[in-house]
């Protein structure tokens, strides 16, 4: 499993990656946890702590591919 923290002009994006090689056909699985957006009018302490705990300490992966879009 990966966690990726990507900062895009105030915005915190965290993905979470992750792939079992031992599974006969092996998938990537990417799932996107979170979207926090850091300005200067809407810094929070509180959510810069989330971030960072993502990073140190990432929660249990995804057992399967999220699906967004349109039907």
């Amino acid at each position: 499993m990966a966690t990726v923290v990507t900062f895009v002009h105030g915005k915190v994006r965290i993905i979470q990656a992750s792939c079992n090689p031992s599974e006969t056909y092996p998938t990537l699985t990417l799932t996107l946890r979170a979207i926090y957006k850091l300005g200067e009018d809407n810094y929070d302490k509180e959510v810069a702590f989330d971030v960072l705990k993502w990073i140190l300490s990432p929660p249990e992966p995804v057992k399967q591919l999220s699906m967004r879009g349109k039907k």
